[in-house]
Formats: C-alpha cells, sequence, structure tokens
C-alpha cells in the first residue's frame, strides 16, 4: 500500500549532525530567513490563486490549468503521432513534464520535513482532481482508466536481489549506475503521465520492476496529484522481476487481492488478480499478468500458464491486461476465446514492441464476454520511431547490452474499462 516514509528526527540530519552549535544557529537563522520568505510567496500565491479557488466548485479551469491539461492530451494524441519520428516534444509540451519534475524534485524532495505546499501546488493538484471527478463524475462514474506498462528491467543500483540483479549494478553487465537509473524514472514517469493523457488513473499495472523501494522512487518521479495506493509483493521471478498494481483509493475500493504463481517447473513472476467495487456499488474483477516470454522452451507455455492461473482464481476475471508475450494468433490466444473471453488490443497501432522493423502485439487487454464491462485500448506512442530504413523502432533503455537512454522498449497501454 502507499506509504510515507519522512524522517523528522535530529538523527535524520547526516553531515548536519557534527556542525556543532555554531552551524547549528548559523542554520536557524537562514532557516527562519527562507520560512519568512516562502511565507511571503505563499501569501502572494494566495491572492493571485485566489479566484481559482472561488471557482474550485465545477467552473472552467484556468487558462493556464486548460494550457496543462490540452498539452498532455495532445501529446497522446495528435501531437506524439505526428512525432512518432522522434522529434522533440513542443514547447508547451516541456513546460508540462519541466514543472511537474520540478515540482517533485524541488518541493517534495527539498521539504521531505513536512512543511505544507504552497497554495499554488494545492488549487493545482485540487483542480486535477475535480476535473478527473468531472470527467469520470455523474452519469460515468462506472468509466475507468487503467494504464499498463512493462518499464523493461526497472532495477535499483543496489544488489538487494541476490544474483538476480548482478547484471544492473555499476560494476554488471549494463553499468547500470545512479545517473542512469534516475534518468530512467523520470522517463517511466513522463511515460505514465503521456499514457494517462491529464487525468488521474483509476490503475496503474507496471511490469518489469524489482523491488518496492524501485516503486518508491517511481511515485516521487510522477505527477503529485496522483495519490494512488499500492498492490505489491517480490516474486520467486528467475530474473528478480514483478508485478505491480496502483489503484486511486477515491475511485476503487479492493475487495480481495490474489498473488498468483502459475503451476509450471520453474519460479517465474505472480499474476496479481483483484476484485475492485465502484463507487456505485458494482464489482470488477482484473487480472494483470506478465507471462512467459518468447524465449520459453515450447510455444504452449503461455497457454499452460494462463490456464494455471484461472484454475487458481476464485472467480474467473472480467478482464485482463499484461504483457502476455503473445499476439492474436497462436494457442494463448486460442484459449481465451476457448474461455469465452474477446481481445481488445489496441486500435491505433498494430503492437506494442518492435521487432525488425514492425510492432507486435505482445501487451494486450481481453473481456469476458458474460462480464457487465466492456473495454478499449490504445498503445501510446512514447518512445516510438519510425523510418523508412529500419521501420518502427522504440528508443528503449537499452538494445543488447547498448545504452540507449529511454524508458522502455515497450509502448504503454491507455485502456478505457465501462459498465454496459
Amino acid at each position: 500500500m502507499k506509504r510515507s516514509n519522512f524522517n523528522l528526527g535530529w538523527f535524520g540530519l547526516g553531515p548536519l549532525g557534527g556542525l556543532g552549535l555554531a552551524g547549528l544557529l548559523f542554520i536557524g537563522a537562514f532557516s527562519g530567513e527562507r520560512q519568512e520568505r516562502e511565507g511571503s510567496e505563499r501569501r502572494e500565491n494566495r491572492a493571485s490563486w485566489s479566484a481559482a479557488e472561488r471557482r474550485a466548485d465545477g467552473m472552467a479551469w484556468s487558462a493556464a490549468e486548460r494550457v496543462l491539461s490540452e498539452a498532455a492530451e495532445r501529446r497522446t494524441g495528435g501531437a506524439a503521432e505526428r512525432r512518432a519520428d522522434g522529434m522533440a516534444w513542443s514547447a508547451a509540451e516541456r513546460v508540462l513534464s519541466g514543472a511537474a519534475e520540478r515540482r517533485v524534485r524541488g518541493a517534495a524532495e527539498r521539504w521531505t520535513g513536512g512543511l505544507a505546499w504552497s497554495a499554488a501546488e494545492r488549487v493545482l493538484s485540487g483542480a486535477a482532481e475535480r476535473r478527473v471527478n468531472t470527467i469520470f463524475g455523474s452519469g460515468q462514474e462506472d468509466s475507468l482508466l487503467f494504464v499498463w506498462w512493462n518499464v523493461q528491467n526497472l532495477f535499483d543500483t543496489l544488489p538487494n536481489s541476490g544474483e538476480r540483479d548482478r547484471d544492473f549494478l555499476p560494476e554488471g553487465m549494463y553499468r547500470w549506475n545512479s545517473l542512469r537509473y534516475y534518468s530512467k524514472l523520470y522517463a517511466v514517469g513522463r511515460g505514465l503521465a503521456a499514457a494517462a493523457g491529464g487525468q488521474i488513473p483509476d490503475a496503474i499495472g507496471v511490469c518489469e520492476i524489482e523491488n518496492a523501494d524501485v516503486l518508491d522512487d517511481l511515485e516521487r518521479r510522477w505527477p503529485p496529484a496522483w495519490r494512488l495506493w499500492r498492490l505489491h509483493r517480490d516474486s520467486p521471478d528467475q530474473r528478480g522481476i514483478d508485478v505491480a498494481v496502483w489503484y486511486n483509493p477515491e475511485r476503487l475500493r479492493v475487495d480481495s487481492v490474489a498473488w498468483i504463481h502459475p503451476e509450471v517447473n520453474h519460479p517465474t513472476r505472480e499474476a496479481l488478480w483483484v476484485r475492485f467495487q465502484t463507487p456505485s456499488g458494482k464489482s470488477l474483477t482484473w487480472l494483470w499478468a506478465h507471462l512467459p516470454s518468447q524465449r520459453a522452451p515450447s510455444p504452449e507455455s503461455r497457454s499452460l500458464a494462463i490456464q494455471s492461473i484461472f484454475k487458481q482464481c476464485s472467480l474467473m476475471p472480467d478482464g485482463i491486461t499484461g504483457d502476455l508475450n503473445e499476439g492474436l494468433e497462436g494457442p494463448l490466444a486460442s484459449e481465451l476465446r476457448r474461455q469465452n473471453f474477446d481481445s481488445r488490443y489496441p486500435s491505433n497501432y498494430p503492437g506494442t514492441y518492435a521487432y525488425s522493423g514492425r510492432l507486435e502485439a505482445l501487451d494486450g487487454v481481453w473481456i469476458q464476454k458474460s462480464a457487465q464491462w466492456t473495454a478499449r485500448s490504445q498503445a501510446i506512442p512514447f518512445g516510438l520511431q519510425k523510418s523508412t530504413s529500419d521501420g518502427y523502432q522504440i528508443k528503449g533503455s537499452f538494445q543488447g547490452t547498448r545504452y540507449r537512454g529511454g524508458a522502455s522498449d515497450h509502448l504503454p497501454l491507455r485502456i478505457v474499462v465501462a459498465a454496459k
């Protein structure tokens, strides 16, 4: 679940502990001056934002907030698709990304002691939440926004997973250092925000993450208005990678959850089965999975894995999302259709993973025909490039062992789940 870890004690001062009385007096004076200056700035912010706060009951956002929202939506819509060849974001989009990063990197990290955010920040966060309530509110409260992404080996730089993370250490095969790690975190945060399209997701699923510490670090790099709770535990996977899910507690309640390990002859990642309840009382059961890779010895590996998972489900899921490592043709698709599922793969691109210049449909969505829900999905072209000579390419973190500095070698999915 979502946690906040703040160290307010004297022992949290680290190197400051040895400054002595004079140093502490100097720091106290400097801190007092800074707090006085920031108090003045907060008063100015309150004055400048008072009109926006008075309109917080549902009237139109200010021009700045509309630009912020529209820039994110344009990125996932026209702008992102038109620039799939890798050109730079527009100035407005860079401001959007930079503002989010500065807020996380600056205000949140400098003031982990618990100081209040400025009035302007509170209004911005509140306005984002009101917008979600407007979009998904009266008449549409059972329309949910999900995001899925395989984030390609999101490991920290510490030897905390035994032999399984030795390649992702500074001295390992990938030369995985702090600069590369934090660059990837910021890139993944931006990609998730792009997939959400300026909204607060109701649920996010990711795979190929190492541990809870990595998830903590990632949460600090996404939009501050995303106050999501988390479902995760370490799996026995041989590569040391897990599946994790966040959900919005203001929009969904978790009735039950289960981590399900397929009955295979080797340790692998667990699927995450979650039973949600919406504010209107409707139930939604969803399975988030990362099935065996294409390197598995048998083409039946993924269909056998899903059969094993279904046997362990207390209730058949209404929908499935994940890196299923297989498209619409093959044993897995045949098994899911036999189990009365319909495919809801992305409608705007042929796939989410680039191989030999073409996109393959490895990440997808399936919905139970008898469910009281329907779904549609889109692939978000974050990092997607296309050339006449090489075809489709996705700028991931690595190509082989060559560092490329991107977020992931998969495209994220934006999924809208709606009650029938």
